[in-house]
């Protein structure tokens, strides 16, 4: 509607001691004593946002702060306090610690090592290509070839990586090795006898033993050298090439208190299945179980629950809980969620969302006590949750086409749900050209109900240089809630 309100905070000072503004350039310190909130609508009305409240925290340089609290309504109401200093408890013994994603993650490998010694009884891979290759280039030349993966490869090496939480004095343990591709299975369990018990190595060739997948025969790569004068390989390439890629990533994984959770794709980017015939169990979820003191248990690795390699896996979530997994899939262009109790691996709950969807690289959720939201592409799901962990599709909606002033919603914003109305909020530093500090959007049964940007003063037209506008915190900018008045 393009309206534009302009409202002027409350302004709580608080106790502000002589010479505080001093770390204030020219260009803020004139916002403290009068701040603005001003909202534009770009979709719907404000009405439908009626009973809002956005908890936003700004900073300049973490020398000064501001907390504006703005709630929607037939007014829209704000209220600001100002600190000199740092609100927040410090503790002397506290230093700051980004703990990684916990998860697994499992890629393909072609065993590319070419020139370096391959240990007996292992796969060689394309270095035998390379080994061909080479052959037939004459000293000084330099050629490039396409060959096919399964003339040279029989088994998919694996190289892993597992992130877990750990009683040590990290608090996370990791796990990374690349698997050897050994093809006989009594060498191969003597080579396992070797390694340390839960070793990196030892890990890594369990989950290798376990998940003997054969190369697709369609998959192709283009591997290159050069020689020089005197006969020597001066140049080593490889490369894809113009055909279907296999592509086994475990991106789908949860971690509980006692186990890792995960699946792999069931195909090839162009649809070709897998052969899962030599995996124990077949085609589904997998599990090694771990705890904190003794690791990940990789010789109890084993599948918990089947799954048709044929579906679209799009996402794996844990409830707050535990006690279930959320399965999301795309199957006959349907969007299927599962709800998979952990403690039997059986299915509680299958919930056919919508149908006659396209396939989309785009996909997030968003969950809080009472809701689950689920995004894929262009389509926006929103489902209930009762107190036993019953899910309920509440409504659907098609969401307009990114423009000026317009985005999806993203995994960083917030969201919150009364039964009728889907409200999220998120910041907008830096994300188009009015310079917006954050929006609110509300969906509902009717689909996109309001979308509106706000911007504070603190970032005025007339200030060139993003670094001298007061900032939103890099960490947990803003919250939202409904109005409890």
């Amino acid at each position: 509607m393009g309206r534009i309100l302009t409202f002027v905070c409350i302004f709580l000072l608080l106790a502000v001691p002589a010479g505080s503004i001093f770390f204030l350039s020219s260009g803020i310190s004139q916002y403290s004593d009068d701040v603005t909130i001003t909202e534009t609508t770009i979709f719907g009305d404000l009405a439908a946002a009626d009973g809002i409240t956005v908890d936003l925290w700004s900073t300049f340089w973490e020398d000064s702060y501001w907390n504006t609290k703005v709630t929607t309504g037939d007014t829209l109401k704000t209220e600001t306090a100002f600190y000199p200093s740092s609100p927040f408890e410090e503790d002397p013994e506290y230093y700051y610690k980004k703990m990684p994603e916990f998860g697994i993650t499992i890629r393909d490998s072609i065993g590319y090592d070419y020139g370096d010694e391959v240990l007996p009884g292992t796969q060689n891979g394309i270095n035998d290509a390379f080994d061909k290759l080479a052959e037939e280039i004459l000293p000084g030349d330099s050629r490039e070839k396409e060959i096919s993966l399964a003339d040279y490869m029989d088994c998919y090496a694996l190289q892993l990586l597992i992130t877990v939480p750990s009683d040590n004095h990290l608090g996370y343990e990791e796990i990374s090795s690349t698997s050897r591709v050994i093809e006989d299975k009594v060498a191969a369990a003597d080579w396992l006898s070797e390694l340390i018990p839960d070793s990196g190595q030892y890990i890594a060739q369990q989950f290798q033993e376990f998940f003997r997948i054969p190369v697709l025969a369609t998959e192709k790569i283009k591997i290159g050298l050069d020689k020089s004068p005197s006969d020597e390989i001066t140049g080593v390439s490889y490369g894809s090439a113009q055909s279907e890629i296999a592509n086994i990533w475990s991106r789908c994984n949860v971690v509980t208190e006692d186990a890792i959770y995960f699946t792999l794709p069931g195909h090839g980017s162009e649809g070709t299945l897998f052969d899962f015939s030599q995996v124990p169990g077949g085609y589904g979820i997998y599990m090694p179980p771990y705890n904190k003191a003794d690791g990940v248990k990789a010789d109890q690795l084993s599948m918990v629950y089947p799954l048709n390699p044929e579906i679209e896996i799009l996402a794996m979530e844990l409830s707050p809980n535990q006690n279930t997994i959320l399965l999301h899939t795309l199957e006959n262009s349907s969007y299927i969620i599962t709800v998979i109790e952990t403690d039997t691996m059986t299915s509680k709950q299958r919930i056919e969302a919508m149908d006659g969807l396209k396939s989309s690289s785009s996909w997030d959720s968003w969950r809080g006590d009472n809701f689950l939201a689920a995004q894929y592409g262009e389509n926006l799901m929103v489902f209930s949750v009762n107190g036993d962990g019953i899910y309920s599709l509440d409504f659907t909606a098609q969401l307009p086409e990114p423009s000026d002033g317009w985005r999806w919603p993203e995994t960083e914003d917030l969201m919150i749900y009364d039964g009728r109305r889907l409200a999220a909020a998120g910041p907008l530093k830096g994300y188009n050209n009015l310079d917006d500090t954050f929006c609110i959007t509300v969906y509902t049964s009717q689909g996109l109900a309001y979308h509106g940007t706000y911007k504070t003063s603190f970032n005025p037209v007339s200030v060139d240089s993003y670094q001298w506008y007061c900032n939103l915190l890099y960490e947990d900018p803003l919250t939202i809630s409904w109005n409890s008045n």
